[in-house]
């Protein structure tokens, strides 16, 4: 009976390494979004400049988000492509929201150019 109860264990560790892993990327991808917001902040940086920094950071944090991701779907189930693209649907509604987030701050205006860029 030990050996079954080991297999049980092993699988399940197996299962949960990859979402662990992808819990530590999303994390940092996560962290990074939102120190990335802080600091424009502290610049008073517009929305549209805000738009500008957020595409140019946490771009290694987000690849390997992405790759975590993607193998967690994959493993269960889903084909590559549509792992990918749904793992790219998130990434970019999460960061869409970051920018609108980032938005409500800024004077009306600001927010209204914001809505139509995003």
């Amino acid at each position: 009976m030990i050996v079954p109860q080991f297999l049980l264990v092993s699988a399940l560790l197996f299962v949960s390494a990859p979402v662990e892993q992808a819990d530590r990327a999303n994390g940092a991808l996560t962290g990074c979004l939102f120190a990335t917001a802080r600091a424009a902040h502290t610049r008073a940086e517009t929305a549209a400049q805000f738009h500008g920094t957020l595409d140019r950071s946490c771009l290694s944090e987000e690849a390997t988000a992405r790759r975590a991701a993607v193998q967690i779907l994959v493993k269960r189930g889903a084909t590559r492509a549509e792992a990918e693209q749904t793992i790219d649907d998130t990434l970019r509604t999460g960061r869409e929201a970051v920018i609108r987030a980032y938005s409500i701050g800024r004077p009306a205006g600001d927010r209204q150019r914001a809505a139509r860029a995003g």
